[in-house]
């Protein structure tokens, strides 16, 4: 209970006694006019400050939001955090270049609905089930750029954590290594 709150109660109450007392109601007949007032008075003020926290809450969570977003958008590496449905809850703008799609594009699918190869979307979901029955990915990988088709190097990352709303999430990034493999190779 806020602060602000219990000092409109406090107030409601004061004013309250204070009428009763002039008016020289008996107690069950000032109990009664109590709780009305109460439920007429004091219970909307409650949900008017509930209504403010819940906005707060919601403009806070917006900022942080948009902060990770800020975060997440400088690493030139894709990155990115899915639910425990392997739905991509954020990514950064290296994802979504490296998926030749938009961020708001991505956000919200499974792998089966941003990947064009079926294939490769079901191993990334079968990784994910891995993360989050307790193992770490960390590999190499060499496959084919599921967008474009061109030959590619990357290392991937991917570990379970719990996100801000206190559900586990998965955290993942690849690091493309094609330059360097092929140099090494030629």
């Amino acid at each position: 209970m806020s602060k602000e709150f219990r000092e409109v109660v406090w107030s409601a109450l004061a004013a309250l006694l204070v009428a009763l007392a002039t008016f020289g109601l008996q107690w069950p007949e000032w109990l009664a006019l109590l709780l009305t007032a109460l439920s007429a008075f004091v219970l909307p003020v409650f949900r008017i400050s509930q209504g403010r926290s819940r906005r707060d809450g919601l403009a806070r969570d917006a900022r942080t939001r948009a902060f990770v977003q800020k975060l997440i958008d400088i690493i030139p590496e894709p990155v990115y955090i899915k639910d425990k449905n392997s739905r991509y809850l954020m990514v950064n703008q290296a994802f979504a270049r490296h998926q030749k799609q938009h961020i708001k594009d991505v956000v919200g699918k499974t792998p089966e609905e941003v990947f064009r190869n079926l294939e490769y979307a079901q191993m990334v979901t079968r990784e994910d089930l891995a993360v989050f029955a307790g193992h770490n990915v960390m590999k190499e990988e060499h496959s084919p750029n599921p967008v474009t088709g061109e030959e590619r190097f990357q290392l991937v990352y991917k570990q379970s954590c719990v996100g801000v709303d206190g559900q586990e999430v998965i955290i993942g990034t690849n690091f493309n290594i094609t330059t360097w493999r092929v140099a090494e190779r030629d």
